[in-house]
């Protein structure tokens, strides 16, 4: 199967969180490569995470399809955005509360020791759920979007007007070789559609100017006490004026940072997922594939039911590692690096999300994906020999700064993890601070089996592939009989079928016995 026919045979719907916000942060250390000597609910507590991909449907559907999904479709913020992982509650009077916990285990597919290290971000403030949205709709109306202008565009437009509320306004900025204002501030679907049936489809698309002219309109009709939001609708890619992802990318995150979110939705042969991740997750929104009408009206009856209010912007998480700890890995974010001794990860800015029609976040018609997490992980190995003088017992120290958009104040919390065993010990039967981390935990090695896997299928390694994924569902099997957990049980049967397509493949005589040696970070 395509890649194409899978992505337009997928269904994306948005999950933007579980409970009252937009999901969680956390973050995982773990000493888990074979190099490493060198129902659970969500709480009470209203958790954030940045935006982004918001789930692995296009990997999950080639698997169901029979298929084996080349390893980049396996994004890691969009795998975790699916699971839902809970935070202890926020127990500061700050914007955002940072909790850090530890936990140590064997990874769940060969046992090698893992040290982990959560960080989760919560907050007590309440979403506004009452302020009308001013959208500012970016439509692709190039040569490649011309096949879906009537059976997708047009219905989707007339979908997204159709959400509106009272008070609510729209205005739709039409691109292709230059940007076009077709409707400014319309609160109906008869003006919005009427000015897109007078527009000519054609040309190629300057992706960039498109943007800045609807961050422009967003900001010149800008109304005191009114959210504004951007909605980009794209094949993906540009061809004309600045096409450089890396300069999209920070156009997009300055917007962020003035406290508009947004949020990309992509259809067409030509989908560019990567691109579209990145831009969404930098901009504090959504990011999803959408192959016909129906697909268009589910996510966006879901995006405008969800208000978005920001909370922190210039987000920085920062683990520098203890003596005895190297930062080799990162998983979860689009703008984060490390050294051997730190790692950092960078989100623009953080927003709460709130039901304007008084559910759930989540919840609500049209609500068919599961989870509603999200997660930052690093990967630590043990420092051998430790240095000289070093605290044994020092895992790390976390940094976690902001500002406060609303008073402008800039915060600071600081947490150091300690652990009552060495680094590379493990206490027998593991150990975990609390349910969150221990669900991040299962969460973090399904990800890196089912990467392993795919990766190992690509070099024609089907011993090394089918050794990763029955090691990995053995030690699921035996989890989920003390820890029913339902996201968990969804992976386990999925990576079920991978394994039997994956064996399909390789035929009789592959040696069952070989190694199981997963890819972590540090790999």
């Amino acid at each position: 199967m395509g890649r194409n026919d899978a992505m337009k045979r997928m269904k994306s719907t948005t999950t933007r969180a579980r409970a009252t916000l937009a999901a969680l942060l956390a973050l995982g250390l773990g000493a888990c490569s074979d190099a490493g000597t060198a129902e659970r609910g969500g709480s009470p507590g209203a958790r954030l995470a940045p935006g982004g991909a918001q789930d692995f449907g296009l990997f999950r559907q080639i698997v169901e399809e029979g298929g084996i999904p080349a390893s980049s479709t396996l994004d890691a913020t969009g795998f975790f955005a699916e699971h839902a992982i809970g935070a202890p509650e926020a127990s500061c009077d700050d914007a955002v509360c940072a909790n850090a916990s530890l936990g140590l285990m064997g990874n769940l597919i060969n046992g090698n020791a893992c040290t982990l290290v959560r960080v989760a971000l919560s907050t007590t403030r309440e979403a506004v759920t009452d302020r009308p949205v001013h959208l500012v709709v970016v439509a692709d109306t190039s040569s490649r979007a011309q096949a879906e202008a009537d059976a997708l565009l047009r219905p989707a437009l007339g979908a997204l007007a159709e959400q509106l509320r009272e008070g609510d306004r729209m205005s739709v900025v039409a691109f292709a070789d230059t940007p076009t204002v077709l409707a400014e501030e319309a609160s109906d679907s008869g003006t919005i559609l009427a000015a897109h049936d007078a527009h000519a489809y054609g040309g190629q698309r300057d992706l960039y100017g498109a943007l800045r002219a609807g961050y422009a309109l967003a900001e010149e009709r800008a109304r005191e006490g009114e959210e504004a939001r951007v909605l980009l609708l794209s094949t993906g890619g540009a061809d004309l004026g600045i096409t450089s992802p890396a300069r999209l990318v920070e156009l997009v995150q300055a917007q962020a940072g003035r406290g508009i979110a947004t949020s990309v939705v992509g259809f067409g042969d030509d989908a560019d997922e990567t691109l579209w991740g990145r831009l969404s997750a930098t901009g504090a929104g959504n990011s999803f594939f959408v192959a016909d009408a129906a697909d268009a009206r589910e996510v966006f009856r879901e995006e405008l039911a969800t208000s978005f209010t920001p909370l922190a912007t210039d987000v920085s998480i920062r683990l520098d590692g203890g003596n005895g700890y190297h930062v080799v890995g990162l998983y979860g974010v689009s703008d984060a690096d490390f050294e051997p001794a730190s790692g950092t990860a960078r989100v623009p800015s953080l927003f709460l999300a709130g039901r304007r029609d008084g559910g759930d976040v989540g919840e609500g018609p049209g609500m068919g994906r599961r989870g509603g997490g999200g997660a930052i992980l690093f990967e630590l190995m043990p420092r051998l020999p430790r240095p000289a003088g070093a605290d044994p017992f020092l895992v790390g120290d976390v940094t976690v700064s902001y500002t406060d958009p609303l008073t402008g104040e800039a915060v600071e919390q600081r947490a150091a993890v300690r652990a009552e065993t060495e680094p590379g010990e493990m206490p027998p039967g593991g150990l975990f601070a609390d349910p969150y981390i221990e669900k991040a935990f299962v969460t973090l090695n399904v990800l890196v089996g089912f990467k392993s896997m795919t990766l190992a299928a690509e070099e024609g390694d089907w011993a090394a592939g089918l050794a990763v994924g029955e090691g990995l569902a053995e030690s699921l099997r035996g989890w989920l009989e003390t820890t029913p957990d339902t996201d968990i049980e969804d992976d386990l049967a999925l990576l079920e079928r991978l394994l039997d397509t994956m064996q399909s493949r390789a035929g009789a005589g592959q040696d069952r016995q070989a190694t199981p040696t997963p890819v972590w970070a540090f790999d």
